[in-house]
């Protein structure tokens, strides 16, 4: 799905209008798009799009049931600075696209990719904060505080991240995308004294890819009344979220 210039442009005038008159509300332009599916999630938008929306101050997102990724200001000043349009993708990861040494140190475990692909070439290095959200069920025995996201780089070896956990999602921050895993600890029912703990390991991967919005609605969760627009600027210290649907 491609994200259309006038789609971003009336999701910036919408957010805007509405954050006039507070100076630290939380602007999130957040597009989702209606092709998404379980394992993955993508949109291409043009850099001079993603200019518009880092120059208004607020957060590009793009979400999936797959998960949910998202771009601080200078992230999008970062991608803005391309010459083709950028792509940006989360999804489930094909393991053959994974080395030898990555697959044995993530084992069998979830794996998801996170990337970004303007003219053909990968971006990596992000120029500020990602924050980056999936799902995760515990297992029997797991526990929910050693949670750990871990980036995999391209010699096996873990490299821990920023990451909480509750209500059934796992969130981290990154500066670059590439694999990543999740681990945690897991205590088994203890057999005769024995207290062994054991650690399992999943992978975490997200994409960014570009897309062209070929329609769109806003909602807000600043509204006081679903069915009337919004006439006030928020509360000091609100979020304020302007989703643009595909």
């Amino acid at each position: 799905v491609t994200v259309s210039d006038d789609a971003v442009i009336e999701a910036v005038s919408q957010i805007g209008d509405a954050t006039s008159e507070s100076t630290d509300a939380d602007k999130v332009i957040s597009i989702r798009p209606s092709d998404g599916t379980s394992d993955s999630v993508s949109i291409v938008i043009a850099p001079e799009s993603i200019l518009t929306i880092a120059e208004s101050g607020a957060s590009l997102e793009i979400s999936g049931d797959v998960g949910t990724v998202s771009a601080s200001a200078e992230v999008s000043q970062t991608l803005s600075q391309q010459t083709e349009p950028v792509s940006v993708t989360i999804q489930v990861a094909d393991r053959e696209s994974m080395s030898a040494v990555q697959q044995d140190a993530v084992g069998d475990r979830p794996t998801y990719q996170l990337f970004a692909v303007s003219g053909g070439q990968e971006i990596h290095d992000l120029g500020g904060t990602v924050t980056v959200s999936v799902s995760y069920t515990l297992s029997d025995g797991e526990v929910a505080e050693s949670i750990t996201v871990n980036y995999v780089d391209d010699d096996g070896v873990m490299h821990a991240q920023p990451t909480t956990y509750a209500d059934g999602v796992v969130t981290f921050t990154t500066t670059h995308f590439s694999y990543y895993t999740i681990q945690s600890e897991i205590v088994p029912p203890s057999e005769e004294g024995d207290d062994m703990t054991l650690y399992i390991g999943a992978i975490v991967v997200v994409i960014v890819v570009i897309a062209i919005a070929l329609s769109y609605t806003q909602s807000t969760r600043l509204e006081p009344e679903p069915e009337k627009p919004f006439t006030g600027a928020p509360a000091s210290g609100t979020s304020y979220t302007e989703t643009v649907s595909l």
